[in-house]
């Protein structure tokens, strides 16, 4: 057999109380609050270029 956990044994999952779609929930705003401080970054960014001269297009370009 050449099983991993067959022979270095595999950790126990621990169960912390809290359902998966409790967890999803959590994660996916958490992720939703990342995304919307990314988008901020980002114009406050591109607002900086510009005073130095530099335009970001929001465009997309196909390579």
């Amino acid at each position: 057999m050449l099983t991993p956990g067959r022979y270095v044994g595999i950790p126990d999952e621990v169960e912390n109380g809290v359902s998966f779609e409790e967890k999803m929930s959590e994660l996916t705003m958490a992720l939703g609050e990342q995304m919307r401080e990314g988008q901020l970054l980002d114009e406050e960014i591109k607002q900086q270029l510009l005073k130095v001269g530099f335009i970001v297009s929001d465009e997309l370009v196909d390579f």
